[in-house]
């Protein structure tokens, strides 16, 4: 694969104008000041910096590209669309071609009366809209008493408010403090480090119960 060449100067440049003009997601500023990388190509399982080192792409960009990079058949995809539309919103009373044929095909595919889709770009966007959705329908039957959700302890949802707020990071939200009303924590699920200090074997599912004892 060929890659893109720049001189020591350009590399100095991109460097700083990165440090300079752009707040980096979960950053780490001792890392930043050491060593900052920029990512030019990517092929496969593997992303490659500016100075042409290679490294397996374990991250997948937060999971929006387990698809891998460089793949001829979604770049052939990506082309033909642009040949007749880049972009317009689902907005009001419309859709698009592509947009109603991945509707259909998720709803051939998830399990049960699964059949709508509602199309946002992020999971931070999900999660917020799911708990709005959940609200509202609620607020609409006349239940506006039922307004809890139950989140997990180390859990990550993403980085709108109500979806920090359910992040079971507290250093995440502890900032935004009063927050929103409702919020529960249930224990993480992880047996290797239970968060309860009980036994798999001899547990008899504690951490079920006291997820059971937040409703």
């Amino acid at each position: 694969m060929k890659l893109q060449q720049f001189s020591d100067a350009e590399k100095r440049q991109l460097i700083k104008g990165g440090l300079d003009h752009i707040l980096v997601h979960w950053a780490s500023n001792e890392d930043l000041a050491k060593d900052p990388k920029v990512f030019i190509a990517g092929e496969g399982c593997y992303i490659y910096d500016i100075n042409g080192k290679r490294y397996l792409d374990s991250f997948s960009s937060l999971v929006t590209s387990i698809c891998g990079h460089d793949r001829p058949e979604i770049k052939d995809a990506i082309v033909e669309q642009m040949e007749y539309l880049e972009f317009f919103p689902n907005y009001h009373d419309t859709f698009n071609v592509p947009l109603i044929k991945l509707a259909e095909k998720l709803a051939k595919i998830t399990p049960g009366d699964l059949e709508v889709c509602f199309f946002v770009c992020s999971g931070s966007e999900a999660n917020e809209t799911a708990i709005k959705m959940a609200r509202q329908y609620l607020w609409q039957i006349g239940q506006k008493q039922r307004y809890k959700v139950i989140a997990r302890r180390k859990s990550y949802h993403g980085t709108t408010i109500v979806a920090s707020w359910h992040t079971g990071f507290p250093k995440l939200w502890e900032y935004m403090e009063p927050g929103i009303p409702g919020r529960l924590f249930a224990p993480d699920v992880n047996c290797f480090e239970c968060a309860l200090g009980a036994e798999f074997s001899m547990c008899n599912l504690a951490c079920l119960k006291e997820l059971v004892g937040c409703l």
